[in-house]
């Protein structure tokens, strides 16, 4: 197996190739980005390790004219600066791993053991699809009767391998925002002392008051990156669920955002609840409004005025209600976020909720997949109402946590 090396750091070049070369495999290594597309043309190479920042032609330049020549070709990205929206840059573009710097070798042979083995299969058969590393694999019949009904009687005892390319970027982007949490709470672990240190010696009430408000926010913070490990690794239904008032969380989350929502924006809030009490975690909840109410905020033009509304009220859902949204019949809180901004173009739509799918330059497309993977680990559904140039509503149903409690009569639409 043949490896083309590309990075501008001598050092980090120099590592790899004494690495590599006390391996099965051969290897070139370039400074220059555009003498190692030189060599590629001129020579087969089965993997490419490329930096992601380099002068002339990044790591994504690089990734994309490779693929352009060969596409088979597994193309691994190396950074020292790691964040999400390059990984999932990497990812829209074909990434087979982005890896960071700086490399332990002892996690990237595992990585060059799995893409030789591939490349050998891919030479025994003339399947055309890979399969990376960790996917997720599926058992299936290669001629099932429903499939092969010409020949019922062909049953094989043998298991194909079945992957989906999303499947690996998930999880690559996964192994990357894992990573990335960590550091995170490394950080966060020396601002909270700090901050503990400030309301011990802080005299003026006001200096306490904004002290108290950043510890809150750290907390908060801890708590997402929390749910993000969760969510992750697919344990959403592990934390901890508790009886709370949706009000309080929403006020919360208001109280929180005040010092960052923009001048040009008023934010509303109407609760008309009865009971407001839902069955849930503190954390995750805060998190579906705050990413709701950020959301909002963000579609609203710099230099426009314009207004986020945030209304609770409760809802009674009746069977036939139900079946067609999925809900089982009882009383529900509904949060409901309302903006004046640019609105969402209906080929978008249905596609907001999507893992990594973004329109804006600085969005990463997590927020909102996020939101929906927590209203759904609450047994809540969302919905989403726009129209270019008047504005979005995102509708949000929760049960509420002891409906026998609920005498009101409410409206059965929404």
């Amino acid at each position: 197996m043949n490896i083309l090396l590309i990075d501008d750091d001598q050092p980090t070049l120099k590592s790899l190739q004494t690495f590599l070369a006390g391996t099965p495999y051969t290897s070139k290594a370039f400074l220059n980005p555009r003498d190692a597309l030189d060599a590629f043309n001129q020579e087969h190479f089965d993997v490419v390790i490329t930096d992601f920042s380099m002068p002339e032609l990044n790591g994504i330049d690089v990734l994309r004219i490779i693929h352009e020549i060969k596409p088979d070709t597994f193309v691994m990205l190396l950074t020292g600066y790691a964040n999400v929206t390059n990984a999932i840059a990497a990812v829209n573009h074909g990434a087979y791993q982005f890896l960071r710097k700086p490399l332990r070798i002892e996690s990237l042979m595992p990585i060059l053991e799995d893409i030789e083995a591939q490349l050998q299969g891919s030479a025994d058969t003339t399947a055309t699809t890979r399969k990376p590393r960790h996917a997720n694999v599926q058992q299936e019949s290669t001629c099932a009767e429903s499939q092969c009904p010409a020949h019922p009687e062909q049953k094989s005892s043998q298991p194909v391998l079945t992957y989906s390319p999303k499947q690996q970027n998930l999880e690559m982007l996964g192994t990357f925002a894992t990573s990335i949490i960590h550091d995170f709470n490394n950080r966060l672990s020396v601002i909270q002392p700090c901050v503990e240190m400030i309301q011990n010696l802080a005299e003026d009430n006001g200096v306490k008051r904004w002290a108290e408000r950043l510890e809150k926010a750290t907390t908060q913070a801890f708590d997402y990156t929390n749910h993000l490990t969760q969510i992750i690794h697919r344990n959403l239904d592990n934390e901890e669920h508790l009886p709370l008032c949706l009000e309080e969380v929403t006020k919360e989350v208001c109280l929180s955002l005040a010092p960052i929502v923009k001048n040009s924006i008023t934010l509303h809030t109407d609760y008309q609840t009865e009971h407001s009490k839902i069955f849930g975690n503190f954390g995750q909840m805060c998190q579906i409004v705050m990413n709701l109410v950020s959301n909002a905020r963000e579609v609203i033009p710099e230099k426009e005025h314009g207004n986020v509304t945030i209304r609770l009220h409760n809802v009674l859902i009746n069977e036939t209600t139900g079946q067609s949204r999925d809900l089982s019949p009882g009383w529900y809180v509904q949060l409901t976020v309302t903006d004046d901004g640019s609105g969402i173009h209906p080929d978008v739509l249905p596609r907001i909720f999507d893992a990594y799918f973004t329109t804006r330059k600085a969005g990463t497309g997590v927020g909102l997949a996020i939101t929906r993977e927590l209203i759904t680990a609450h047994h809540g559904v969302v919905r989403v109402n726009s129209e270019v140039g008047m504005g979005t509503t995102v509708q949000v149903l929760l049960p509420c946590y002891d409906d026998a409690t609920v005498k009101q009569e409410a409206s059965v639409g929404t």
